[in-house]
């Protein structure tokens, strides 16, 4: 999880687009501790906090400056980087996943997004064409959203920094209505009538003038299809061992990491599984939160009892009373 912060504005000196990013990443350092910086190109100014996954070396760090000169900000995973550098023979200094990502943003082939396994949100500066693109995978994994003050432009990976940047609220009383309605608000609509989220599967493409414009660009090959096939029966078509087998090569893929991995484990099936097969996969330890005061909603003593029958490396935190009040 890593924090993407950025601002571009024409009337703003860099100074005071500076002092913006900073206070939209300090506001997310939380996402990042591992590394924090700034980069600035004409009224650009983009920012990042990372938290380290893949090649945790400095030539990774972010922002990352791609071979044309370009500019990448990037949060999420993905998982299939190295078979995506092998198969279009990417020439790379690091072994990072920004860098595969970043080249395949070199030529604005946004079909090639559909090859990723794995989840991002990004914002990458083309110099050539001027322009900022926001992105975001299909399932919506990871947030990012952004701001239109007249002219001038603000994004973050959280809703709340920009909230904060306004020092107003304009409340969209109709996403009030669906939040009632639904439980939830459907995205790109947020609370705020002039903060939008980008929506999954898109890129939003800023064209970088004195008058801001946008476009939306859909990459995903899975937008406007039907998913689910309603009323398909699917009895048969997947045995309880082939699912297995699906189900264990998924967590293989997903355990990718150059630190230490770790899976939080509740006790239901869904956890239980997921520790199971991460444990078989690499060396990784299943967490359990524990409310020792509260028997009827306590996990830990079911969660130890698996760990123990399946021989998985466990941890339980206990979480009392008078700590969750601090």
């Amino acid at each position: 999880m890593c924090a993407l912060a950025g601002v571009f504005s024409t009337k703003l000196s860099e100074e005071t687009k500076k002092l913006i990013v900073n206070f939209l990443l300090n506001a997310q350092k939380h996402r990042g501790p591992d590394h924090s910086s700034l980069i600035t190109y004409r009224n650009v100014v983009l920012g990042h906090n990372r938290l380290s996954i893949i090649d945790p070396s400095e030539e990774a760090n972010q922002p990352f400056t791609t071979p044309s000169g370009n500019i990448l900000i990037f949060n999420g995973e993905i998982l299939n980087y190295r078979e995506i550098r092998h198969k279009y023979g990417f020439k790379c200094h690091t072994r990072s996943d920004t860098e595969v990502l970043g080249i395949m943003l070199e030529n604005l082939n946004f079909d090639l997004l559909n090859e990723v396994e794995g989840f991002f949100s990004f914002a990458y500066l083309d110099k050539r064409e001027n322009a900022l693109y926001l992105g975001r995978d299909f399932p919506g994994i990871k947030p990012l959203y952004f701001l239109i003050e007249g002219n001038e432009l603000a994004f973050s990976s959280e809703e709340a920094p920009l909230l904060a940047l306004k020092n107003y609220d304009e409340p969209a009383f109709y996403t009030i209505f669906l939040y009632l309605k639904l439980g939830y608000v459907p995205e790109p609509y947020t609370i705020d009538k002039k903060i939008i989220s980008v929506p999954p599967g898109c890129i939003i493409k800023f064209t970088l003038e004195d008058s801001l414009k946008y476009e939306i660009i859909e990459f995903s090959k899975f937008l406007n299809k039907d998913l689910y096939h309603a009323g398909e029966d699917m009895t048969g078509k997947l045995s309880p061992a082939s699912f297995l087998e699906e189900f264990r090569e998924t967590i293989k893929r997903w355990v990718v990491a150059d630190v230490p991995v770790a899976s939080f484990l509740s006790s239901g099936v869904d956890s239980s599984l997921v520790s199971y097969y991460s444990s078989r996969a690499c060396d990784t330890v299943a967490i359990t939160l524990s409310f020792p005061e509260e028997k009827a909603i306590d996990e830990g003593p079911r969660a130890r009892l698996f760990t123990t029958t399946m021989n998985i490396n466990h941890r339980i935190i206990t979480c009392t009373e008078d700590e969750m009040l601090k």
